[in-house]
């Protein structure tokens, strides 16, 4: 009996092997009149509108460079974003300063303009310690605790550990903030958003935070309350709240016409209530040569955070 069901199963395996190869031979490559814009999302039914209305705006006004319409794809995560564009499924993406580079890293990805995204063009971080607290600036911090947000906050992550890593500073990473620091080492902890920071340096759980400026200056992020118990021992440079990119290799024409129309859309009236709902940006301008240049730096020494990243 087993003897004649061996011949079946193997015809079954050539079967959906040939089916599976039919597939892959006939899947159609991507429609270069479409522009398709990317990002991450963690809630596509409600980013997708805005995000739609925004690319439909710029194909539109790109009939001249071959464009007929446009799409939007949605990321979970950065890891996903990089996959777009690697298969050439994306070609203009948005991110933060942190996916900006590591994008720059896995894709070769070309930074195109910088986004005034809540009408903020650049953004720092800023290191939190409690009022009474013995520590006077961050050199004090080391073989302490210190709150980070979570492992892809440029601001809450990403950039305090460049600083901190730059020191030279042995960093481990600590399940809770209950947990002792390691000896010889600076524990680090994720504390999920900027006000968890806050109220753990706040009652003493840890010594310092690292949150945006952002964070720390509007009313309603860190209640009065807690904010009354810290004080600022330090910052770090600014960065760009928002980074537009497209694809390397996306034809040098419909790149420049991109970059033209974008620059220029907050001046027409369609265009400023198209980019209000496009997460309240207020516009788009060229990318400081200063800010380049550290983008270019912190693109070798971002490297260095990986073997800290939360698993």
């Amino acid at each position: 009996m087993n003897h004649s069901r061996i011949p079946i199963f193997f015809i079954m395996i050539v079967c959906f092997a040939g089916l599976f190869w039919f597939k892959a031979e006939a899947a159609p490559e991507k429609d270069p009149r479409v522009l398709v814009y990317a990002t991450i999302s963690k809630d596509p039914a409600a980013s997708y509108p805005p995000l739609k209305q925004m690319v439909d705006y710029a194909a539109a006004r790109l009939g001249g460079v071959g464009i007929e319409k446009g799409e939007v794809l949605l990321a979970k995560d950065e890891y996903q974003l990089a996959q777009y564009l690697r298969e050439k499924k994306a070609d203009w993406v948005s991110g933060s300063y942190y996916i900006a580079i590591m994008l720059k890293q896995t894709t070769g990805v070309e930074w195109l303009l910088r986004r005034w995204k809540d009408g903020i063009p650049e953004y720092h971080t800023v290191f939190i310690t409690k009022h009474d607290s013995a520590i006077q600036s961050l050199d004090a911090l080391q073989g302490g605790k210190i709150a980070f947000e979570s492992p892809v906050s440029s601001s809450g992550f990403i950039v305090p550990m460049i600083i901190l890593l730059e020191k030279k500073w042995e960093m481990e990473l600590i399940p809770s903030f209950r947990h002792p620091a390691p000896a010889h080492k600076t524990a680090y902890v994720f504390s999920k958003s900027a006000l968890n920071t806050a109220s753990w340096v706040s009652s003493g759980a840890v010594d310092v935070g690292a949150i945006s400026n952002a964070d720390w200056e509007q009313k309603n992020t860190i209640p009065a309350t807690v904010k009354g118990k810290l004080r600022l021992i330090g910052q770090s440079d600014p960065y760009p709240r928002m980074i537009e990119m497209v694809r390397p290799d996306l034809p040098p024409a419909l790149k420049q016409q991109l970059k033209e129309l974008l620059k220029h859309a907050h001046e027409q009236p369609e265009g400023k209530a198209v980019l209000k709902e496009f997460s309240n940006t207020n516009r788009f301008d060229d990318l400081p040569a200063d800010t380049l240049k550290k983008m270019e730096g912190a693109n070798t020494t971002i490297s260095l955070i990986k073997p800290y990243k939360q698993p």
